[in-house]
């Protein structure tokens, strides 16, 4: 309760203080984070994030946190003008998962000039993943061109829900 009383005051030394004193969470690490950055300490907040990282390796349960984190770092990454770390980073994401989600994450950070020879490659690296998220993919990829085309308005006009 006092971290999330510390955290909507933004104060971080007190929530510091707080959670010196107890068990380090991804929430918090990311609560900090976000409170370096409303003050404009970009470096201050990316080494929490990487710090609520390393908390997410060390537990066997991860997830949704830590996919917060890893996004939150790569726009970090970003706004400090280190676009390469950000793309290494969704791709090795994508590698370790590859779907529809973090295709879409890795593509946000491929200079659009690159888009199709790393679409290729990610297209090889998903054949290393689990069926099922491999054929979410390939359908999500042909939904999102088919948008992007037009192509799904003469099919799509006729589904009935």
């Amino acid at each position: 309760m006092l971290k999330a009383v510390y955290s909507q005051q933004r104060n971080v030394g007190k929530c510091l203080d707080l959670t010196a004193q107890t068990e380090l969470t991804q929430a918090d690490c990311r609560a900090i984070a976000t409170m370096f950055q409303a003050k404009r300490k970009p470096n201050d907040a990316l080494a929490w994030l990487e710090r609520g990282l390393g908390i997410e390796k060390r537990n066997t349960f991860g997830g949704g946190a830590s996919y917060n984190l890893s996004e939150m770092r790569r726009a970090l990454l970003v706004k400090l003008g280190r676009d390469s770390e950000a793309l290494d980073s969704a791709w090795a994401e994508f590698q370790a998962d590859p779907n529809e989600f973090t295709y879409e994450e890795l593509i946000r950070f491929v200079p659009k000039a690159e888009r199709g020879a790393w679409h290729e490659k990610a297209m090889v690296a998903s054949e290393q993943g689990d069926l099922a998220s491999l054929i979410d993919l390939w359908l999500g990829l042909r939904r999102s061109i088919g948008l992007w085309h037009g192509w799904t308005a003469p099919v799509t006009r006729n589904w009935r829900v």
